[in-house]
């Protein structure tokens, strides 16, 4: 008999970006695409959100919206009950280096996250390369 799956603690860096990295389509690591994950009391993800062909250069507000919006849509949703927390998951073209528009999404994730009361599990550039943590200095 298989042992159960035991799901990883996105408020762990390390078994975050190791869910992120098996769980992100690599077709998608050359576009600018997202991979919204709505994570339970435990912070065990729930739920995986794919937004695909988003614009290479958007503003905060912009950032702020796709994730506010997708929110709306989904809380009310008894299936996705209880969220208390948000991961985001970033694919793009370049190297895993912070560039500027993960700058704008780790800022759009904390303000969304701190105005609907959840916790902001982190922000990470996911490639070939694995996913790589945005931390608060990178968003500086």
């Amino acid at each position: 008999m298989k042992a159960p799956r035991r799901l990883p603690r996105l408020r762990d860096p390390q078994q975050a970006a190791h869910h992120l990295a098996d769980i992100v389509n690599p077709r998608f690591y050359a576009r600018h695409t997202l991979l919204v994950v709505l994570c339970g009391p435990g912070s065990e993800p729930t739920h995986h959100l794919e937004v695909v062909e988003c614009p290479d250069d958007p503003t905060p507000s912009s950032c702020a919206d796709v994730l506010d919006n997708i929110l709306t849509m989904v809380l009310d949703d008894p299936a996705t009950s209880p969220t208390t927390g948000l991961a985001l998951a970033i694919t793009r073209p370049g190297s895993e280096q912070v560039q500027p528009l993960d700058r704008v999404w780790f800022r759009a994730l904390h303000r969304v996250c701190h105005t609907r009361g959840l916790l902001a599990h982190g922000v990470y550039v996911v490639g070939s390369h694995g996913a790589r943590a945005i931390h608060i200095d990178d968003a500086a």
